[in-house]
């Protein structure tokens, strides 16, 4: 009988701080209304008591909701929360049809190759992947991490977000990091916004499951309504065209919106608490609703830098009530690379591949056909720099790569990593330092 399989995507950014003067900047920032910083203009704002436009004062009372203002401002605080998500005594609040337990998945960011951190971010590489898959690792829950990226804005601003992924290499740079000095890669992804064509052909090489359609009924009315001075229509969370009926798509080579032949799919994702494109119960009911003929699909959105636990008891009580009103029809928590599967139907595939380097020469045979066009090639060279370059495809299965002088020299390497995903999901990942005598490949499968 065909389910609703419930995923969480946790944007996993780590510490944000939240002061005074940051709330008012935004203000300024947002409708060009300078206010003096203070908490007595705070709570009139927040009362709606302040002096200003009716359409001013009734948005700026839904971005002061003290759900978006209290955020944990350092590690230490985040750290209380995050131990206590992944305890018992948390998750067994939260069952599921099958008796089980919450899942989160934890898409994960990682803030590099910026000139000024206004919001205290923690910089740095695998600073925040670092954090979270200790407790990944640690217990049994069946979450999992995964990636989320933000596009490098031009003015360098660690609290800014960009459309251009190709403005900076830094989501090259973060993925060879990841396999190289973590034994890691993605199988999903989740954007910060919209998705443009040249984050759109990226994923498209190596990532299987995304989770970008924010798509929502009467999408341009509100998006209209939610504008800002600072904001351009069409700008953020650009979904329009896309299902939002809950369905699974696979995108066009020019618009990712709209369903073509690429082999990615992609999902619907609302948030949690928000002031836009929130999940509410009329989604909930149109999910179960679908999950009657088709197993579906509904996944949620939210940042671990603000309280987790007052977004997932807003989200299960919506579920609990539309639950009752569907009561053949079962839900159960899933992370994101099980539920594409139960709702696609994908068909379990073994993932190994044969590597050898043979003279100056990379080999590279993969048991079966893997998801992309080529597996991922990570280089760490002796300089400490972190490189990938593209393979010579020989067939589906088979690939090479030359180190010589129009590439990059063996002698001047210190690490090569090999990543991909297969058809079903599955990741495996290779890494050797070939400056060791009798060199193996550690090995890294997953999903």
């Amino acid at each position: 009988m065909p389910s609703l399989y419930i995923v969480i995507a946790v944007d996993t950014e780590g510490p944000l701080e939240e002061k005074l003067k940051d709330t008012f900047q935004r203000i300024n920032d947002y409708y060009a209304i300078n206010i003096n910083p203070s908490i007595k203009n705070l709570k009139n704002l927040q009362n709606g008591n302040y002096k200003i436009p009716k359409y001013e004062k009734e948005k700026i009372k839904e971005i002061l909701n003290p759900h978006f203002l209290n955020t944990f401002s350092n590690w230490k605080e985040l750290n209380k929360q995050t131990k206590f998500i992944f305890s018992k005594k948390f998750r067994k609040n939260y069952i599921d049809n099958a008796n089980k337990e919450i899942i989160f998945d934890w898409y994960c960011l990682d803030h590099i190759n910026f000139k000024t951190n206004p919001r205290k971010r923690d910089l740095g590489h695998h600073k925040v992947y670092d954090k979270y898959i200790k407790y990944v690792n640690k217990n049994n829950f069946g979450d999992q991490m995964q990636w989320h990226f933000h596009p490098i804005p031009f003015n360098l601003k660690a609290n800014s977000t960009g459309n251009n992924i190709n403005f900076t290499s830094s989501h090259i740079e973060i993925l060879t990091r990841k396999i190289i000095d973590r034994n890691w890669f993605p199988s999903s992804f989740r954007p910060t916004s919209s998705i443009r064509t040249d984050l759109n052909l990226f994923l498209e090489q190596w990532i299987p499951f995304d989770l970008s359609n924010s798509n929502i009924k009467n999408y341009e009315i509100q998006q209209r309504k939610n504008s800002r001075i600072t904001s351009v229509y069409g700008l953020d969370n650009d979904s329009r065209g896309a299902p939002i009926d809950w369905s699974i798509y696979n995108p066009d080579v020019l618009d990712t919106r709209k369903k073509g032949n690429l082999k990615r799919y992609i999902g619907r994702c609302l948030n949690v608490i928000s002031y836009n494109l929130a999940i509410n119960e009329k989604e909930v009911i149109a999910a179960f609703q679908r999950s009657k003929k088709h197993n579906t699909l509904l996944s949620v959105t939210l940042h671990d830098f603000r309280n987790i636990t007052n977004e997932v008891n807003h989200l299960f009580e919506i579920i609990k009530k539309v639950g009752h009103k569907f009561p053949n029809q079962k839900f159960y928590w899933s992370n994101t690379v099980n539920a594409f599967r139960k709702c696609i139907g994908l068909r379990k595939q073994q993932i190994s591949a044969k590597i050898k380097i043979s003279s100056n020469i990379l080999h590279i045979n993969s048991k079966n056909k893997i998801w992309g066009f080529q597996p991922f090639l990570a280089i760490q060279t002796k300089m400490n720099e972190y490189i990938h370059d593209n393979l010579i495809p020989d067939s589906e299965t088979k690939w090479r790569y030359s180190f010589d002088k129009e590439s990059i020299e063996l002698k001047n390497i210190k690490k090569i990593g090999i990543a991909f995903n297969n058809l079903y999901g599955s990741t495996i990942v290779y890494v050797a330092d070939i400056t060791k005598n009798n060199y193996k490949w550690k090995v890294n499968k997953y999903n």
